[in-house]
């Protein structure tokens, strides 16, 4: 990540171009803190879908 950055402040030709590259990576960070987000929801969704799996399986069992 670390050598993306620098490659694209190499890149950077005016001050307009660095302002736009911190603002792309500031949504690329918050995309990405999106989608962990998203994933914890999805981890404790299929979590609570294991629990009800179980307890429908002890229940036609007992």
């Amino acid at each position: 990540m670390a050598n993306a950055e620098a490659s694209l402040l190499s890149l950077a030709t005016s001050k307009t171009d660095l302002m736009q590259i911190e603002k792309v990576q500031n949504e690329l960070k918050l995309s990405e803190y999106c989608l962990q987000d998203f994933e914890e929801g999805l981890e404790d969704l299929l979590r609570g879908l294991i629990k009800i799996r179980v307890n429908i399986l002890n229940i036609l069992n007992n």
